[in-house]
């Protein structure tokens, strides 16, 4: 198992105003196809907002 991080800043806006992310990947023949999670919070004074998603391969 591995697990990669990959953190955003928040005033990123390089890739426009969606959250969506592409990943380039492979594996071996046989191996299991890997699982894909994101995870956004934002929070603001008393206020925060948070969501998680799962890729899905395609």
């Amino acid at each position: 198992m591995e697990t990669i991080e990959i953190i955003i800043d928040y005033e990123d806006d390089e890739g426009g105003t969606g959250a969506n992310f592409n990943f380039n990947w492979a594996i071996e023949k046989y191996s299991h196809k890997p699982l894909f999670e994101g995870v956004m919070i934002w929070t603001t004074g008393h206020q925060g907002v948070s969501f998680t998603t799962t890729g899905v391969n395609l």
